[in-house]
């Protein structure tokens, strides 16, 4: 297990942004991060889509030096704090919003 730098994880997802703002027509979408305990850190997208929040995450374990490794590369996406789904990686769940009209 690869353990990265804050910055890079950052650098990394926020390269990817840009990509899904041009490519899927939304914008702006936020890049964040939550910590559901002292190991797993949530980082991932979000944004607002007609009306609803939107949120794409991935689970990171957080080690003691305060680097980050991808838990597992399954990517969550979730329609107003309820999951929608797991997805193999943001661009599959990015595309399944985009084609799915109830989503948004």
């Amino acid at each position: 297990m690869v353990f990265l730098s804050w910055d890079t994880v950052y650098n990394d997802k926020k390269r990817l942004l840009h990509l899904f703002e041009k490519e899927y027509g939304i914008s702006p979408i936020e890049l964040f991060s939550e910590e559901s305990n002292s190991e797993i850190c949530y980082i991932g997208y979000r944004f607002k889509k007609n009306g609803k929040q939107i949120s794409i995450k991935v689970p990171h374990i957080k080690d003691h030096a305060d680097r980050f490794s991808a838990q597992h590369h399954k990517w969550e996406l979730l329609v107003n704090e309820k999951r929608l789904g797991i997805y193999k990686n943001a661009k599959e769940a990015f595309h399944i919003l985009n084609q799915d009209v109830n989503v948004g």
